[in-house]
């Protein structure tokens, strides 16, 4: 699924980053995956913020979400870094 979300056909990252973000959702809150694991996922995601399609990014988004880390002051989904790259794509369109 990882090499799928950059697929040419919309319809293919669209379920993959639907899937990502369903199977992180359905974790419970005291879940852990591997850091490996975690990483592919976090740069996927990071990736499909820059999709042209809104119900992509929107995907990314929420599965983000998922992997921030409250506890971790310098976690880049908290502190904003994933989406301030998501802001400068957009500024220079």
């Amino acid at each position: 699924m990882q090499q799928s979300h950059n697929a040419c056909h919309k319809a293919v990252r669209y379920r993959c980053c639907q899937l990502i973000n369903k199977l992180l959702q359905n974790m419970g809150d005291d879940a852990v995956i591997d850091d490996q694991l975690h990483d592919r996922i976090y740069e996927c995601m990071l990736q499909r913020l820059r999709d042209k399609f809104p119900v992509v990014r929107l995907h990314a988004v929420f599965a983000l979400k998922r992997l921030q880390d409250p506890t971790d002051v310098d976690c880049p989904v908290i502190s904003g870094k994933a989406f301030k790259r998501l802001r400068y794509f957009f500024a220079g369109q």
